[in-house]
């Protein structure tokens, strides 16, 4: 690792994606690692990099479920869609 992350191999990775996905789990790991912070960081901080964010969930049945907040639309969802999954 360079001495300056926005040197490193991984940063230069971070710059050829379109964004990231935080996969959020029941204690939140993500936000202990400061790798995940960094990258998080440089997302928020950059307008052309979208942030997307996923959880688990359990229904009354006992199912588990993805809920999804994307910064965009879902490939082929209409924001009538997005704003519906996003309020569940």
């Amino acid at each position: 690792i360079d001495t300056d992350p926005d040197d490193s191999s991984f940063r230069k990775a971070m710059l050829l994606s379109e964004g990231v996905l935080l996969h959020l789990d029941e204690a939140a790991t993500p936000f202990t690692r400061i790798w995940c912070d960094f990258e998080l960081y440089k997302a928020l901080s950059d307008e052309n990099q979208l942030l997307d964010v996923v959880a688990l969930r359990k229904t009354a049945q006992g199912q588990t479920v993805p809920i999804v907040l994307s910064d965009g639309l879902l490939p082929g969802e209409p924001l009538s869609k997005k704003t519906k999954r996003e309020s569940s």
